[in-house]
């Protein structure tokens, strides 16, 4: 019979006092909140030390395809890094973005722009490094990724329709922010997600998917060999959005959430 006695021990509102959100004090200050209880979560731990990898693997199915949509895309940062740099060897880019060598007779990028544009990729690609984690705290994994496709589909049309050398910068530059979140929001929830069998290959596959993307870089490179227009350049990033993104956004749209993202919101 139900005499009104909680199912978990009840602990001190003061114990709460001095969290945030409805854990805070004052109006709320006297609802008792539940007590974690640890013996739980030592024993889901040493289940999972104990499971099989059979075990783990027939246990987590669908957690281990929400892990590889996450993970495709770490394609995008692969495919990008490798692609700037295979731009500067097509005489329709250098003749778009360069100037016209007397000495040489050909269309040329500066020196000073062949290191730069590579550059700022990379000094974006930290900054989204920087960015992920108070975004993922603030958002959650799910929805911090679908809102950085959404960025990565949107600035790919920067560097397609640029006119400029100046305007191409600001395209890798942009593009890049999402490339580095992606580097650390990947990895952390197919950490999170996954159990301790398969934790170390889910996040080695993070490492793959670079390669993947610079592999795949290669080869849209070797196809458009030969291209005497503008296409040869605008293909690549066309590409770019059309393969890894639509990769990684519906596996990030049907992934469920981290319950230790939801803890960290205070839910």
């Amino acid at each position: 019979m139900d005499d009104g006695t909680p199912p978990y021990p009840r602990a001190p509102s003061s114990r709460y006092s001095s969290y945030p959100g409805s854990w805070a004090a004052g109006s709320d200050a006297s609802v008792d909140q539940p007590h974690y209880d640890a013996s739980l979560a030592e024993a889901t731990e040493k289940r999972e030390r104990e499971m099989s990898f059979t075990e783990a693997v027939q246990a987590d199915k669908r957690l281990i395809l929400y892990s590889l949509g996450f993970s495709g895309t770490i394609v995008m940062e692969g495919y990008g890094l490798v692609m700037i740099t295979y731009l500067f060897t097509l005489p329709v880019f250098n003749e778009t973005f360069g100037q016209f060598d007397a000495d040489t007779q050909t269309y040329e990028i500066s020196y000073q722009w062949r290191v730069l544009l590579p550059l700022v990729a990379l000094m974006g690609a930290i900054v989204g490094v920087a960015l992920a984690s108070p975004i993922t705290n603030r958002l959650g994994y799910k929805r911090a990724t679908q809102i950085l496709l959404l960025c990565s589909g949107g600035l790919v049309f920067l560097p397609f329709f640029a006119a400029t050398v100046e305007i191409l910068l600001a395209g890798f530059l942009l593009q890049s922010i999402p490339w580095g979140a992606y580097q650390v929001i990947s990895p952390a929830y197919s950490s999170e997600l996954a159990s301790l069998q398969l934790r170390p290959i889910l996040t080695t596959w993070n490492n793959l998917c670079w390669v993947l993307g610079q592999l795949l870089a290669s080869g849209v490179a070797k196809g458009l060999e030969g291209a005497h227009s503008a296409l040869s350049y605008k293909v690549p990033f066309g590409t770019q959005e059309g393969s890894p993104t639509r990769v990684g956004r519906p596996g990030a749209s049907s992934a469920e959430g981290v319950p230790t993202a939801s803890t960290r919101r205070w839910r």
